[in-house]
């Protein structure tokens, strides 16, 4: 490894790089702007205007499932709606391989691990992250394209 002010790095360039590296994890981990649930949310789950939810779309795009962010930052207690938007069959699958012990146990005891087909657009598979324990949530989705991957992080209450 080179040291500032040898083999053409200075400490200048050193921290400007620095600087640049913290400000992209930063923006990285950023929480996703708060949203509510819509009138079908509430509707259905009884979820409160004030609820925090986290919308997921998924779709099929030239050969590739995807999942639309492919991160969300989820703190418990919010709630993570994986909504199709179009008529693709699919399934999404946490990972169990991936996951911490209590994360596994979280997801199986909630009945979680894995959606039903979701084969319409419009439809919803809705996590609650009500008593999550804080860790990432890899997860694939599987359709008629080539598998997509996300990853919803529970962070500790606020």
């Amino acid at each position: 490894m080179r040291q500032p002010g040898f083999g053409g790095l200075s400490h200048r360039s050193v921290l400007r790089s620095l600087r640049l590296g913290a400000a992209a994890l930063l923006v990285a981990c950023e929480p996703v702007p708060e949203s509510f649930p819509d009138a079908l949310l509430q509707d259905s789950l009884g979820l409160e205007p004030g609820d925090r939810v986290h919308t997921v779309t998924v779709r099929h795009d030239r050969g590739l499932e995807v999942a639309e962010p492919d991160s969300v930052l989820v703190y418990p207690g919010d709630w993570v709606d994986f909504v199709t938007e179009d008529a693709y069959p699919r399934v999404v699958r946490f990972h169990a391989d991936s996951l911490s012990h209590e994360a596994r146990e979280f997801l199986q005891e909630i009945r979680m691990m894995e959606s039903p087909p979701l084969v319409r657009p419009g439809v919803h598979w809705v996590l609650h992250a009500e008593s999550a324990p804080p860790g990432r949530y890899t997860y694939q989705v599987d359709g008629s394209g080539a598998s997509g991957r996300g990853v919803v992080v529970v962070v500790p209450a606020r």
